[in-house]
């Protein structure tokens, strides 16, 4: 899926993930990773006889560049994400200057720190 080692993917919810890949240099390489995502989606896969077919809609923010903490990371992407969505799918977005909004009563995610003995990221609804 075009992911590295050190990259983590994360359920939020329903249909949706979020992607961390730290050591990102350059925006483009955010970009280059999104585009080998959905390219690994066109193809489809088959279970049991049925074909199923994935489309995916992606929002990219980056640090420090869009935001500086994890929850306005999310809610810049996630604000880009439903545009992407807004013009037809299949498709990868970089969130434009100021862009914050998302649909009304989107969750927002709150990242923990991880080390043994702290607690777990928890949702926060809006």
């Amino acid at each position: 899926m075009g992911l590295r080692q050190s990259d983590t993917v994360a359920r939020v919810g329903g249909d949706e993930f979020v992607v961390v890949l730290p050591d990102i240099e350059r925006p483009q390489q955010a970009a280059g990773i999104a585009r080998k995502i959905l390219r690994s989606l066109r193809g489809g896969i088959a279970i049991e006889g049925h074909e199923l077919r994935m489309s995916a809609s992606i929002g990219i923010s980056t640090y420090p560049r869009d935001a500086l903490d994890g929850e306005n990371l999310v809610r810049r992407a996630d604000a880009a994400m439903y545009e992407v969505k807004r013009r037809g799918k299949s498709s990868y977005r970089f969130c434009a200057a100021g862009e914050t909004e998302t649909r009304p009563g989107r969750r927002s995610y709150l990242a923990a720190d991880h080390r043994p003995g702290k607690p777990r990221p928890r949702k926060i609804q809006h």
